[in-house]
């Protein structure tokens, strides 16, 4: 049969693989954290705060009402159409990340909307913002290149043709 486990409480935390198996729909409240197995993941955001993770070989999971969404330590793939489809925040985990959005007209704010992401796809018409400390841009060819914060945080982006600033000083070399 179809199996489903539903969080009552917000700000509970369930992780796909370690404390579930054999669940087709995890359900939540709104304001719970999902976060993958440490293999590579697929998650398709369908609609707001749910879609389906797929992990290993043949494993998949619906979810709902989840505004946090974590990955594991392997690859984590990220796909939506509209960014207002997470009410939360998306973080990659460790691994190789990325997301990739399909709808043009979307704004993507590093560290409001996303963190641990390494590479951000967008349509060629959406905007992709900094955070609010002092980053470099480094702008490498057409609606493309790199953002550094000074940390660790290194996130390529492809196809945004509107880059905004944070509040802190933001350094844009074209060319690089």
């Amino acid at each position: 049969g179809l199996d489903t486990l539903t969080l009552d409480t917000a700000g509970q935390t369930v992780t796909i693989g370690d404390n579930i198996s054999g669940i087709e729909t995890v359900t939540g409240t709104g304001s719970n954290t999902l976060i993958a197995s440490d293999i590579d993941n697929t998650w398709s955001i369908n609609a707001k705060d749910q879609g389906v993770i797929n992990f290993g070989s043949s494993n998949e999971v619906n979810f709902v009402n989840f505004d946090k969404l974590t990955g594991g330590s392997e690859v984590d793939d990220f796909t939506l159409a509209l960014m207002d489809n997470i009410t939360g925040l998306i973080s990659g985990g460790a691994g190789l990340d990325t997301l990739k959005l399909t709808t043009a007209s979307q704004s993507v704010v590093i560290g409001t909307d996303i963190s641990a992401i390494e590479t951000v796809t967008g349509t060629g018409s959406n905007e992709f913002t900094a955070s609010n400390i002092a980053n470099t841009w480094s702008i490498t060819a057409t609606n493309q290149g790199v953002i550094n914060d000074g940390t660790v945080d290194e996130v390529n982006f492809v196809n945004f043709n509107n880059l905004t600033g944070g509040t802190g000083n933001d350094d844009f070399v074209i060319g690089a």
